[in-house]
C-alpha cells in the first residue's frame, strides 16, 4: 500500500502510481507519468467549479484536455468535453451560420528570444498522427479568436482546445448562441444547427482516417488517433441519439455541402507547417 505524504496532494482511490524505489535518486520514466500523476490528484468539488490553478504554461491547458480525454475520473472531464464539442461545433457552423462569422485563426510565429526558445525547450515531442509521419508540433499555435476573443487553440493531441478564462467575455457577448449560462462554450441544440454538425462530424471522421496514423507499430501516434476517434464517434453517436435517427441517418443535413477546402485569410498566408 502506497505510503502516506502529509505535504503532497491526496490522491483519488485506486490511483496506480508506484513509488520510488530508493530516496535520493533519478528515475528514467516516460513523459506519461505527469499525466497519471495529475489524473489521479484528488480536487475538491468547489475547485471542479472554478478550476485549478498552477504554474503558468502554454502546455498546461492542452494537457488538461489530453487528460480530461484519458480519464473518465478526471475531475474536469465534463466541462472539458463540453467547450471541446462547442469548440468544434463553432469551427463546423462559423460560416454557414450569419452569427457565428466573427471566427478568425492566426498562426502564433516563435522567435528567437529567450521566452520562446524555453517554450520550445519545453514542448512536449511531436506527435505523428498522419500515416505519412508528418510532424505536429506543440509549438505550431494556432490561435483561435471569436470577435477578437482568444477562445481556444488547435491541439496535435485532441484536435483542439479551449483558453481558460474566455467565458466572461464570451458571456457578455449578444447574439452568440453556442454558450452556457456563464459563457462556456457548448454544443448546438436540436433546433440549432445539430444535425449540420453531425453532419460535419460524419466528414471529419472520414477525411481524418484518410491520413490517420493507425499502424500500431507506432504506438504513440496510433494511441492519440485513438484518443480522438474514440470522442468524435461517441459524439456522433449521441448526436444521433438526440436526433432520434438511425445508426447511419443523418439525412436531413444531406443538402449541406461540408466545405473542402480552408478560409481564404489562411489559404493566403499560410503558417510553415503546412507545408511539411
Amino acid at each position: 500500500m502506497p505510503q502516506k505524504h502529509l505535504y503532497l496532494p491526496k490522491l483519488i482511490q485506486g490511483a496506480e502510481i508506484s513509488e520510488p524505489t530508493s530516496a535520493a535518486l533519478w528515475a528514467d520514466n516516460q513523459r506519461e507519468i505527469i499525466l497519471s500523476i495529475s489524473d489521479s490528484i484528488e480536487v475538491e468539488e468547489s475547485a471542479q467549479t472554478r478550476g485549478v490553478s498552477s504554474i503558468p504554461d502554454i502546455y498546461a491547458r492542452p494537457l488538461t484536455f489530453l487528460g480530461a480525454f484519458r480519464s473518465e475520473n478526471h475531475p474536469l472531464r465534463k466541462r472539458v468535453l463540453q467547450e471541446w464539442k462547442g469548440l468544434l461545433s463553432l469551427l463546423a457552423l462559423h460560416s454557414v451560420k450569419p452569427d457565428l462569422g466573427k471566427l478568425r485563426i492566426s498562426h502564433v510565429k516563435f522567435n528567437d528570444g529567450k521566452f520562446c526558445r524555453a517554450l520550445v525547450n519545453l514542448a512536449p515531442r511531436p506527435i505523428h498522427l498522419q500515416s505519412d509521419g508528418t510532424p505536429f508540433l506543440w509549438t505550431d499555435v494556432m490561435l483561435i479568436k471569436f470577435d477578437g476573443i482568444p477562445i481556444g487553440a488547435f491541439s496535435p493531441a485532441t484536435l483542439v482546445y479551449t483558453s481558460a478564462d474566455y467565458n466572461e467575455q464570451l458571456k457578455s457577448l449578444p447574439g452568440f448562441s453556442l454558450k452556457d449560462d456563464d459563457g462556456y462554450l457548448k454544443p448546438p441544440g436540436r433546433s440549432e444547427g445539430l444535425e449540420f454538425v453531425g453532419k460535419w462530424l460524419e466528414n471529419f471522421i472520414g477525411k481524418f482516417n484518410e491520413i490517420a496514423q493507425n499502424d500500431e507499430s507506432d504506438r504513440a501516434g496510433s494511441r492519440y488517433v485513438g484518443d480522438i476517434n474514440k470522442m468524435l464517434v461517441s459524439w456522433l453517436q449521441e448526436i444521433r441519439d438526440e436526433l432520434g435517427l438511425l445508426p447511419k441517418g443523418l439525412n436531413r443535413a444531406d443538402q449541406v455541402r461540408v466545405a473542402d477546402g480552408m478560409p481564404e485569410y489562411i489559404t493566403l498566408n499560410p503558417p510553415g507547417f503546412l507545408s511539411r
